[in-house]
């Protein structure tokens, strides 16, 4: 008698690997560098760098601003409005605003006790001295207020991405509307969460769930009425007269996005991709405050202006570089294993 064994399939869901979030972490820090280190500042001081041909034959024809600065940025925005997307079925309302100050605060306040240590002293007001140097600030004061409007709005995303990720857009736009234009309110840096909520569109075409299409669609069309209407016409007048080149930017921006969304398959997991996308948030923070007390360091040794342009950049980058190893090892991790008991205790009542 024969015996017959039928193996029967085993279907394993797993998590899909989201790699090409890494390489467009780096493809943008490597732009933020670039403007805040290198054109940004060497031509208001008269040296032009070799790679000048970027700005002749890619800048210009293509009305790209801020030396790839809004473009890198516009990037790092639609990161975070698609990977907020996924945490959605992951935590709740309070554990997702813990988790994300967590991750924004800490590496802020360790980079204002780095930029103390380093400058010596001399300084009446470090505080605002640190403020006023680090620029790069004010994408992280974008990010805290979304993280208080997804959170808020998380309830419903639960139910219903597409329904969310609007009401996320309508809070938005009457924040903007209540708001004033002037620089420093909570208007002029909600505006560009519509940039994140183009993300949030893009995970909802990504999901290929039923009118995933013309769903996404409509909300393309209301994240890119925010961004004329508040962060381009408003807070960005003088681009009016030159072809809307911020707009360019982040139209840029967002087909490649895409591009890398839908070749998400083919690309191969690279550790080098993988360690800087996890200190780019760092690198991002600590850059400019960094560079501020490079500079005149270097400035001292009285070498050439294009030695001395160089010179610099090279010493910043890896200065920041070391900086956010030592944030992400002794700051980061730190404050993960404490999230990780807090939320432990949140989900077990306690707290």
């Amino acid at each position: 008698m024969r015996t017959e064994f039928k193996m029967e399939k085993t279907v394993v869901h797993e998590t899909k690997e989201y790699i090409f979030i890494q390489y467009l972490r780096v493809i943008a820090l490597l732009l933020v560098l670039w403007d805040h280190i290198i054109p940004g500042v060497y031509y208001k001081m008269g040296v032009m760098p070799p790679a000048s041909i970027v700005e002749r034959y890619i800048i210009w024809p293509l009305a790209i601003t801020n030396y790839f600065g809004a473009y890198a940025v516009d990037l790092f925005f639609l990161i975070t409005g698609f990977l907020a997307m996924e945490s959605v079925k992951k935590t709740g309302p309070i554990s997702y605003l813990i988790k994300r100050g967590t991750r924004l605060v800490p590496g802020i306040l360790f980079g204002y006790l780095l930029y103390i240590a380093l400058h010596g002293g001399g300084v009446s007001s470090p505080l605002n001295d640190y403020l006023r140097i680090n620029g790069s600030l004010w994408y992280v004061r974008v990010l805290m207020y979304f993280c208080v409007i997804f959170a808020c709005c998380m309830p419903i995303l639960k139910k219903s991405l597409p329904i969310g990720t609007f009401l996320c857009q309508l809070i938005t736009i009457l924040i903007c509307q209540i708001q004033s234009a002037s620089h420093g309110s909570i208007g002029a840096a909600c505006c560009y969460i519509f940039y994140i909520t183009m993300g949030m569109a893009i995970y909802v075409l990504n999901k290929q769930e039923r009118y995933a299409f013309p769903t996404f669609i409509f909300l393309f069309i209301v994240s890119w009425y925010g961004m004329i209407h508040y962060t381009i016409a408003v807070y960005n007048p003088e681009r009016m007269e030159t072809g809307n080149s911020f707009g360019v930017s982040a139209a840029y921006a967002i087909l490649t996005f895409l591009v890398f969304l839908f070749a998400n398959e083919r690309l191969k997991k690279s550790r080098v991709a993988e360690v800087i996308s996890n200190y780019s948030y760092g690198m991002y923070v600590h850059h400019m405050p960094l560079f501020s007390l490079v500079l005149p360091a270097v400035g001292t040794y009285a070498l050439p202006l294009r030695v001395t342009c160089y010179v610099t950049a090279g010493i910043t980058i890896l200065l920041t570089f070391f900086a956010s190893y030592i944030e992400l090892r002794w700051v980061d991790a730190p404050c993960n294993k404490f999230v990780k008991i807090l939320l432990r205790r949140l989900q077990n009542g306690k707290i």
